[in-house]
């Protein structure tokens, strides 16, 4: 059983206030994802149910076949971490990764290129493999080369 949507919305809330104060920055979400997501990767590798896999494939055949739209290619990207915290296992780190995606999300908004969305896709689709292939240690290297990757871009985006 897996902890309902409405769940992470406290947790989010509380950040978001954080956020909004000046206390929690960007740079501290891409460090608690580099902190959670290469061990969800693992167990996502070691534990995903068929049906995790068909909706993660189900993503990568969506993403795959509309390449030019840059608003449901960064949805998708989104959408596959998420289903990557579900197919762990654990609905805690799940709760977590929902509230962290969803502040970056907002903080990211205007950060939105099709060539870019295009090559997370493609990295998305290499980590799908590896998970599908039930490879951990692979899938734990390659998600954490993209947030690395992620956080590099969105940091030339703002200008930092």
């Amino acid at each position: 059983i897996f902890v309902s949507d409405v769940y992470h919305k406290p947790i989010t809330n509380s950040l978001n206030n954080l956020i909004t104060s000046g206390e929690i920055t960007i740079d501290h979400l891409f460090d608690v994802r580099l902190l959670i997501e290469p061990h969800i990767a693992m167990e996502a590798a070691l534990h995903a149910k068929d049906e995790d896999i068909e909706k993660l494939e189900d993503l990568i055949t969506d993403s795959s076949s509309h390449q030019d739209d840059p608003i449901l290619l960064k949805r998708n990207n989104l959408k596959f971490h998420l289903l990557l915290a579900k197919a762990s296992g654990n609905p805690v780190l799940s709760l977590l990764l929902e509230s962290v995606i969803e502040l970056l999300a907002k903080t990211t908004l205007d950060f939105l290129d099709l060539s870019l969305e295009r090559h997370f896709f493609q990295v998305h689709e290499g980590i799908f493999q590896v998970i599908a292939q039930r490879k951990p240690e692979e899938a734990k290297r390659l998600i954490r080369e993209d947030i690395l990757d992620t956080k590099e871009k969105i940091e030339g985006f703002r200008g930092k």
